[in-house]
């Protein structure tokens, strides 16, 4: 027999199918739609809607609009390398024209590109902060990698530029290098060229790398042997020959020979009272016998094999090593994925295996129920033996939280009220930016700015000063260690709670 519940719903699917019996061509007709939505000139079978430019596109107007958004860090960069420039000025405070100054300008030069060129060393930390996201856009087919690395080095231009300006112009000034209009350009075009081109070379290394730690190993070996093969902690007639080939991969020793051509000058001193010009010679290298005067071309050649003639061809060298790292960073970031997480595995020495069957271990317990035995879970909560049943009810009501926003004050909880039940689980949800958060923190008293207001009581009264120490708290950002079980992590932070007279077995 035919229930009639069975019979309406069959008579519902006859009439929707006798009603509807042209919309089975849909599929067709969005297959045929689709490639009509995409731009011009992108494949059949691509995922994307628009052209690489459009994303490109896309990409460089959130950038700029996170820039606005955040313009703090990049200001703070900005003033920070002003004061860095200020103090290594002072200390070559207006260096004098003379052979007394030529080591002096040799340690600043050097000094000053190091600086501009390690100015970007922290674009590995944020590749590595952007790069889940990206990822994650580019497996939901938003637009592709290369299109955000793309976008991430226009938007970091104008950062650069205003930095390399504030900072080589305070440095180059205050220690009165040459100070002639061809000689200041020079300088920072050198300056700025370098810190491009390592910013290219720090960006293709964390895109090269599945992990952060694959990133910092290199980065910290290259950089050592990026100092010390510049040409002024090892000379280039010092290096050993089986070594001297890491100056040619090294873009800071080409900026800092052509920055020490360009500061060549010939200096000249006072004549010596009552000497002939055969009776005088400079101890300076490069200085010449009866000479009132050293050419600093003489003095390169002899003291750093450096040649006028190399000025420009340095030149072209960071900008060949410049497009290159940027072409290698593009490619390794549109198909070298970050490496995924796996499931850990505890080992243990040999010999210091645990007894599984421990009588100690409460979690090897069975807390199994029998079937004669019936156990409500809503009026009785199972504790385990050694845990202390909690009996108090917390609640809140009327919570306000309000701060203050460019000089306006804006209130993030309005009246928030709730209570929470002793011995379960209760979840808070709601969706993205609601308050989740921020109503989390003022409950557990980690709101550091703005004004709270209302009662948060714990069995009808006000919370006491230890109310954090009894209360564990996980924030939103992943602070764990990846090294620890769950098991080291609580018995870590219980014994950072407990004071020490406390023993540990407890």
């Amino acid at each position: 027999m035919i229930s009639e519940d069975r019979s309406s719903l069959v008579q519902e699917i006859t009439n929707y199918e006798r009603e509807f019996h042209a919309e089975a061509e849909r599929p067709q007709r969005f297959r045929g739609f689709r490639p009509a939505e995409k731009a011009k000139g992108l494949r059949p079978g691509s995922p994307y809607t628009i052209s690489l430019p459009e994303q490109i596109k896309l990409c460089v107007n959130r950038g700029f609009q996170r820039l606005r958004g955040n313009f703090v860090p990049p200001l703070s960069g900005i003033i920070g390398n002003v004061v860095m420039a200020v103090i290594i000025g002072s200390i070559f405070y207006n260096l004098e024209e003379s052979t007394g100054s030529f080591y002096k300008r040799s340690v600043l030069i050097f000094f000053a590109i190091l600086l501009n060129a390690f100015m970007s060393a922290f674009e590995v930390l944020t590749m590595w902060a952007q790069r889940p996201i990206v990822e994650k856009h580019n497996r939901y087919a938003f637009y592709h990698p290369i299109a955000e690395a793309s976008a991430s080095m226009i938007c970091d231009m104008p950062n650069k530029l205003l930095t390399s300006v504030f900072f080589n112009l305070t440095l180059y000034f205050i220690s009165n290098l040459r100070r002639t209009p061809g000689a200041f350009f020079t300088f920072y075009l050198f300056s700025f060229t370098c810190l491009v081109t390592m910013s290219m070379f720090f960006r293709m290394v964390g895109s090269l790398s599945r992990t952060l730690a694959q990133s910092m190993a290199p980065v910290a070996v290259f950089l050592l042997n990026y100092v010390i093969y510049t040409g002024f902690v090892i000379p280039t007639r010092s290096m050993h020959p089986w070594l001297r080939w890491i100056s040619y991969i090294d873009p800071v020793s080409y900026a800092y020979e052509s920055l020490m051509i360009n500061e060549t000058f010939v200096p000249a001193g006072p004549a010596y009272a009552n000497a002939g010009a055969d009776e005088t010679v400079c101890a300076t290298v490069g200085a010449g016998p009866g000479a009132a005067f050293v050419d600093g071309g003489s003095y390169l050649n002899l003291n750093y094999e450096y040649y006028y003639s190399h000025l420009w061809r340095n030149l072209g060298v960071l900008f060949v090593m410049m497009v290159l790292f940027c072409g290698i960073h593009l490619l390794a970031t549109e198909y070298i994925l970050a490496q995924r997480s796996k499931g850990e595995v505890l080992l243990f020495r040999r010999g210091q295996v645990p007894n599984a069957s421990s009588k100690n271990d409460e979690e090897a317990i069975s807390h199994a129920v029998p079937v004669t035995q019936s156990r409500s879970t809503e009026d009785t909560a199972y504790i385990p033996t050694g845990i202390q049943k909690q009996t108090a009810i917390f609640h809140w009501d009327g919570v306000n939280y309000d701060i203050m926003i460019k000089g306006k004050p804006k209130r993030l909880l309005d009246e928030a009220d709730g209570w929470v039940k002793p011995g379960t689980l209760t979840a808070l949800m709601g969706a993205t930016g609601s308050g989740k958060t921020t109503l989390l923190d003022v409950l557990a008293s980690r709101a550091s700015v703005g004004v709270v207001a209302g009662q948060m009581l714990v069995n009808g009264h006000p919370r006491d000063s230890g109310f954090q120490r009894k209360t564990g708290y996980v924030q939103q950002q992943d602070l764990h260690l990846p090294t620890t079980t769950v098991r080291e992590a609580l018995s870590f932070s219980a014994l950072l709670r407990q004071p020490n007279t406390t023993p540990k077995e407890e």
